[in-house]
């Protein structure tokens, strides 16, 4: 290529791709080994110290932080990733070779069972109307007269079942028995129009009489400290005992039920109304804090970023330079600012 000399004698396309090449290797040469722990952190600090006068009120706009938390829900939500990811764990927990070794009592905190189960316990509103909600329900009425009517005849049974063991006993139920079964057949039609009317009775008078029973061990009865009792049983058993309580497939079908009830959203804009409110209370209670404040109350430091960083990047940045990449991306980037006219005119006029 035939040379062009600047007035000055300066070959500006020789120079122009020496200062190129030089800017290449010397930003290859800081990202690699060493050079990149030292400058993340140094990147990292200077980061903070600005961040340090900076108020989250200022710099964080409610909408766009509403914007931001809705695209990472959707995403969370959209992506077949998570629910493999929820799967995984459901299969690495139930396999897990340390369920032999831990007990549950080693792994789940039993004064955090407590203060959930006294929490739930003591919800006694919701216990209340949840019920007379219920209580509105057919199929409730149903299941509850269910309930009652088997611990009743249960009782029955168990009561017959004794008082037939005496003399002639025996024989006066089978009487009666018989009795009964003439009277009921003279009067089918009749009957079942008033046996239809007592089942609905009976069905509201179970409902309400469930309702009394559970409301009334929930009150009165120490519901809370024979939980923990039952806890306690199982805290001194091995982790794996409690594949005798839910199979593989189980496990698997009950985790993602959960993700999709939690990642199915019928209504967007009940959701985008509500992670308004939620950022919108979150920056009145941050909002006077420094962004570097409010980063360290996350519990996030330099060192934390570093440290996170520089446990891929380097893997990354060392295969990328053997193929070659990692230069052409930089030359692409950087070579443009030395070919521009204001470096050449720079050059052009040097001397």
């Amino acid at each position: 290529m035939t040379e062009q000399l600047a007035g000055n004698g300066i070959d500006v396309d020789a120079v122009v791709t020496r200062l190129t090449d030089a800017s290449v290797a010397y930003f290859i040469d800081q990202v690699s080994g060493e050079n990149l722990v030292a400058h993340a952190d140094s990147l990292l600090r200077d980061i903070f110290d600005i961040e340090e006068s900076l108020r989250v009120s200022d710099i964080l706009d409610p909408a766009a932080v509403q914007g931001s938390t809705l695209a990472v829900i959707e995403l969370l939500t959209s992506s077949t990733l998570n629910r493999n990811f929820f799967e995984a764990i459901a299969d690495a927990v139930y396999d897990l070779a340390a369920n032999d070794t831990f007990r549950l009592g080693d792994v789940v905190d039993r004064d955090g069972v407590r203060k959930l189960v006294a929490t739930v316990a003591g919800m006694h509103v919701m216990f209340e109307r949840g019920l007379d909600r219920f209580a509105e329900s057919p199929m409730v009425a149903t299941v509850a007269s269910t309930f009652v009517n088997r611990i009743v005849s249960g009782a029955g049974e168990a009561v017959r079942t004794r008082a037939e063991r005496l003399p002639m006993m025996k024989s006066a139920f089978s009487l009666g028995d018989r009795t009964v079964g003439r009277v009921l057949s003279a009067g089918d039609k009749a009957f079942g129009e008033r046996l239809g009317d007592a089942t609905a009775a009976a069905a509201q008078y179970a409902v309400r009489r469930t309702n009394h029973a559970i409301l009334t061990v929930i009150k009165e009865t120490p519901i809370a400290d024979a939980a923990m009792e039952v806890y306690d049983l199982f805290a001194e058993q091995p982790v794996s005992d409690l594949r005798g309580f839910i199979e593989l497939e189980e496990l698997r079908a009950l985790i993602a039920a959960v993700f999709d009830l939690v990642t199915t959203v019928k209504n967007p804009e009940y959701l985008s109304d509500l992670v308004g409110d939620v950022v919108g209370i979150l920056l009145e209670h941050y909002g006077d804090y420094t962004v570097a404040g409010l980063v360290k109350e996350i519990g996030i430091s330099p060192e934390f970023l570093r440290d996170e960083f520089c446990r891929y990047a380097p893997a990354v940045i060392e295969a990328a330079e053997q193929d070659g990449i990692l230069a052409d991306l930089v030359r692409a980037r950087v070579e443009p600012f030395f070919r521009s006219e204001q470096v050449r005119e720079i050059l052009s006029t040097a001397g």
